[in-house]
């Protein structure tokens, strides 16, 4: 009935608020070196687009293929045993807490495809700002965040290669528009022997077999459809 209903959005609502807390307060977890591809990122949609254009784009990117994904297969991050999934009903529970997530990050306010996000209205409206102060420290970090020595969390074997194997299947689809840009960027000299390695390495280790991203990695909540069900 609306009685379940309202229980059962009132607590995705809260689980979903707690999620956001912990994330809000990792700016001071990311690496530089990340926080550097963000702010990289940044000036290349700003040339074309808005300030708000800037914070979906960094949704896109960090709710779209990182968050979000972690959430759908948890066992596939490193952040469960890989032999021990959530169950059934732990799963939905993690699909609905990252698909408000993403529509959050999404700066998308409650809309009317599904119900539940009608039922969220309040909870977009609050944090929908928090939002968009998050991607500002994440654009203008202070000096503290960058002198912060970090712990370099251990990573799951078969996650790393995975992870490796995706990297350097992009540096194959975009191996022209490396060689572009590296050519307008350093001498003519420097670039010819960084082409030469490159080409070696392209040569020594060829396109990694395409690999199912929806099986192995669940890389994008897009499309998925949820509903919050009356128990």
């Amino acid at each position: 009935d609306n009685d379940d209903l309202d229980i059962n959005v009132t607590e995705l609502s809260l689980a979903s608020q707690k999620v956001f807390n912990a994330i809000r307060k990792s700016v001071f977890l990311m690496p530089p070196e990340f926080l550097d591809i963000l702010q990289a990122a940044q000036r290349k949609v700003e040339t074309k687009f808005n300030r708000e254009a800037v914070y979906k784009a960094l949704g896109a990117f960090l709710f779209l293929r990182f968050y979000c994904p972690s959430f759908a297969v948890p066992h596939h991050y490193g952040l469960l045993p890989k032999d021990k999934p959530p169950n059934a009903v732990t799963q939905r529970q993690l699909l609905l807490i990252g698909k408000v997530l993403q529509s959050l990050a999404n700066l998308t306010p409650a809309g009317n495809k599904e119900d539940y996000m009608q039922n969220l209205k309040e909870f977009f409206d609050k944090q929908l700002p928090k939002m968009k102060e998050f991607y500002h420290r994440l654009l203008t970090p202070s000096e503290e965040v960058h002198s912060l020595i970090r712990e370099v969390p251990s990573v799951p074997e078969d996650l790393r290669v995975l992870s490796l194997c995706q990297i350097w299947n992009i540096f194959h689809q975009k191996r022209k528009q490396i060689y572009q840009y590296l050519e307008t960027q350093i001498e003519s000299e420097d670039y010819q022997s960084f082409k030469e390695l490159l080409d070696a390495l392209f040569d020594k280790y060829p396109r990694p077999p395409k690999m199912s991203s929806k099986k192995h990695l669940g890389t994008s909540l897009k499309g998925t459809k949820l509903k919050v069900e009356k128990d």
